[in-house]
């Protein structure tokens, strides 16, 4: 049983549609790939094979879009995996490149070299940005954890149940449930869900 399962989003917004609004952020946020490419700025080694996952991971984003509008249990799962192990990768492409930006690289000015006064004001201020980027990329790492628990939560709320998660907004009598089909009580209350009735009883109240 995980640690952590919430039952919505920022307590408003259903799973199903946390869901598809993650992954489309998710496909939004690997666009720099398709810009790598377009700029041709190859000569980073480390950005270069930021570029080539980014396209890879917005596939994999398609992917999970499609897993998500179909249900499937199979994709939903893979999709999951695919996040958790893209949250980790980003988390530990970002710290590469924080320690080489913050660390290794040289971000003295040269015309203040000998302005001892302007060089120490200079250093205070990168030292403060410095602070207040790193203070933001932990926290935008922290809020994708937490859509990944989201994301999660969706598949095991799937996976339980075992039927198609249909929105509230659904009318069954528009078609695609037959009578061999029965509302689930146990269903959460973001979702009308559907499970098969027992079949011979199902049968035997036909006969009658």
């Amino acid at each position: 049983m995980p640690l952590f399962r919430p039952r919505n989003c920022f307590g408003c917004v259903p799973l199903y549609h946390a869901a598809i609004i993650i992954t489309v952020f998710g496909m939004l946020n690997k666009l720099s790939g398709i810009y790598g490419f377009i700029s041709m700025d190859f000569q980073d080694p480390l950005a270069f094979i930021s570029y080539i996952y980014s396209l890879f991971a917005i596939a994999a984003f398609a992917y999970g879009g499609y897993a998500i509008k179909s249900d499937s249990i199979v994709a939903l799962r893979r999709y999951t995996i695919f996040y958790w192990a893209d949250l980790i990768s980003n988390a530990v492409l970002t710290a590469l490149f924080s320690v080489r930006w913050f660390v290794f690289t040289d971000h003295s000015l040269p015309e203040s070299a000998e302005d001892q006064i302007s060089e120490e004001e200079h250093e205070k201020s990168f030292a403060m940005e410095s602070a207040v980027s790193i203070a933001i990329l932990v926290t935008l790492w922290l809020v994708h954890v937490y859509f990944g628990f989201v994301l999660t939560s969706y598949y095991h709320s799937i996976k339980s149940r075992g039927l198609k998660a249909v929105p509230v907004s659904f009318d069954r009598t528009s078609g695609g449930f037959d009578d061999e089909y029965e509302l689930d009580e146990e269903a959460e209350s973001t979702f009308r869900g559907y499970k098969p009735v027992n079949t011979e009883d199902s049968r035997a109240n036909k006969l009658n």
